[in-house]
């Protein structure tokens, strides 16, 4: 619908068609012909089509004059977000700024909506449940969405903008028990909803984060944990955790939304909800592949061992052959010193004869 020439809803999307001159009604019947065959050939092109030449470009972006005005008048918002684990969120070790994929997405919500973003470091959900309690944020990031789980925080989740496969990592060269031990993250979502109704009390090992819930399989005390698919990378690199090795198969998948407190204007809820449909449906996955193209190595002797352990007992030996060259020559020169030392002590330089003592 139109007034005054501006956009005012929008329902659906204009399908698109040829037109044929009425005169030619053999190429009219040619092209419905070949359409036709088209259909039954592939019955999903039309959407193929469309996700193609359409919909990557996302929905316009509509706000109603409230909406506008409520986001001119606030201006500035805080968020949280909830997995601030590379490449999700992380700070740059050189300018400090927020960087990843969350960061990106939020940079695009400010561009969009004309507003200035200020991310708080939330760290541990409980942190998330103070900075909420005392309304100090106004929307958390990277929340699954579940309307359940998220009641108990008093937000209200918005469609979802990403997924997350959540896979198995286990020990290289360990088969796995017929009752592994599990570690998670007792306050996570994931242990909550899928771990605990596929494993027993027993078979469950709690850990404070993903990284000692790493360690925990790495050192034995578990046989398998889960974690998403684009942190496990930077996961083992930072706990150090060389012999795990991640399976290819999903364990289980979570749709990934804003979480709008519940204290806020529920205009907000509305404008965000618009702007996730307004990103092109490809926007979050291609940050992710960029982001995960760059992980971050440590190089240590544990890395070096790990990954190129010939190369690593190779420069060992002559790092160790150098020291003991060294040594030796330094014990060469000083003892050929010395007998120089002994020969000017007691021969005459002259003619070669025992000086007298």
């Amino acid at each position: 619908l139109e007034h005054h020439g501006k956009v005012i809803s929008l329902f659906d999307r204009v399908s698109y068609r040829l037109l044929v001159r009425s005169d030619r009604q053999d190429l009219l019947a040619r092209v419905n012909s070949a359409m036709d065959q088209l259909l039954m050939n592939q019955p999903n092109i039309r959407n193929r089509l469309l996700d193609k030449y359409d919909r990557t470009q996302g929905s316009p972006l509509v706000l109603t004059p409230n909406e506008k005005a409520y986001l001119q008048q606030k201006k500035t918002f805080r968020a949280a977000v909830y997995m601030p684990h590379k490449p999700f969120l992380y700070k740059d070790e050189e300018t400090g700024e927020w960087e990843g994929v969350t960061a990106t997405f939020i940079r695009r919500l400010e561009s969009d909506l004309g507003i200035e973003v200020e991310i708080v470091d939330g760290g541990t959900l409980e942190n998330i449940k103070r900075l909420l309690a005392r309304g100090t944020v106004d929307f958390v990031a990277d929340v699954p969405c579940d309307f359940s789980w998220l009641e108990e925080l008093s937000l209200s989740p918005t469609q979802s903008y990403r997924t997350i496969d959540y896979i198995p990592i286990i020990r290289k060269g360990f088969p796995l028990p017929p009752d592994p031990k599990v570690a998670v993250v007792e306050e996570n979502f994931p242990t909550l909803i899928t771990v605990k109704s596929s494993y027993n009390a027993n078979q469950v090992v709690y850990c404070h984060s993903l990284e000692e819930c790493f360690r925990a399989v790495s050192n034995g005390r578990a046989d398998i944990t889960y974690a998403p698919r684009a942190v496990v990378p930077y996961l083992m690199e930072g706990a150090f955790t060389y012999n795990l090795e991640a399976l290819t198969e999903s364990f289980f998948r979570e749709n990934i939304s804003i979480g709008v407190s519940k204290h806020a204007d529920p205009m907000l809820w509305r404008i965000i909800d618009k702007e996730i449909t307004h990103l092109p449906p490809n926007f979050t996955q291609n940050v992710i592949i960029q982001e995960s193209s760059e992980v971050a190595y440590s190089f240590s002797p544990r890395w070096m061992i790990y990954h190129y352990p010939l190369l690593t007992t190779v420069s060992l030996f002559l790092i160790m052959g150098l020291i003991i060259g060294v040594l030796y020559y330094r014990y060469y020169m000083r003892r050929r010193h010395m007998m120089a030392i002994q020969q000017m002590a007691y021969m005459d330089s002259r003619y070669q004869l025992p000086n007298m003592l």
